[in-house]
């Protein structure tokens, strides 16, 4: 229950924009606890924030190396589907911040995009193909990146119950 509630604590300091704290409590504490009990599937959901946090901070890099080291083998082996395609979300986004959008796009179309339908997941879904919109936008095709947007994300967020804010090319959601 402790790491639970330094977990919550982790995701108010992020949104106060306090990453570096935030990603201390990730690794320090709940890491650690999710270790301790040898719950997999803790551990996996703490590796998704780690990267989460990374990439805010502006380290896609170090992010890339404990997703692809730690974390998908981690979901591989756990068979977990929803957070498959969480990890795959965020090396995707770690790609594309490295310049390495080809592959990046492959991950999206090929593996999370899949694997958020097998999950009926449209809100995932749409985020994941936000993440073309981004690509498509930094690679100055900010038309076809408005067309994505408004034909295949937005309406998956009317249909939900969620909002999607898009702040400084990044996603987030919030229960509406």
């Amino acid at each position: 229950m402790y790491a639970l509630v330094m977990s919550r604590i982790a995701e108010i300091l992020v949104v106060r924009g306090d990453t570096g704290e935030a990603l201390r409590i990730r690794e320090e504490i709940e890491l650690v606890e999710c270790e301790r009990t040898h719950d997999d599937r803790c551990k996996g959901q703490a590796l998704v924030a780690i990267a989460e946090i990374l990439i805010e901070q502006g380290q896609p890099d170090r992010a890339l190396r404990r997703i692809e080291g730690e974390l998908v083998p981690l979901v591989d082996r756990l068979d977990d589907t929803s957070l498959q395609a969480q990890a795959r979300t965020w090396q995707a986004d770690a790609l594309h911040r490295l310049g390495r959008t080809q592959r990046a796009v492959r991950l999206v179309r090929d593996e999370i995009v899949p694997r958020y339908r097998d999950l009926g997941d449209e809100q995932g879904e749409a985020i994941a193909v936000s993440l073309l919109a981004d690509i498509d936008a930094d690679a100055g095709r900010v038309d076809a990146a408005i067309k994505t947007m408004r034909e295949k994300v937005l309406p998956a967020f009317r249909r939900g119950t969620h909002k999607l804010n898009i702040v400084r090319g990044q996603f987030q959601l919030a229960d509406m």
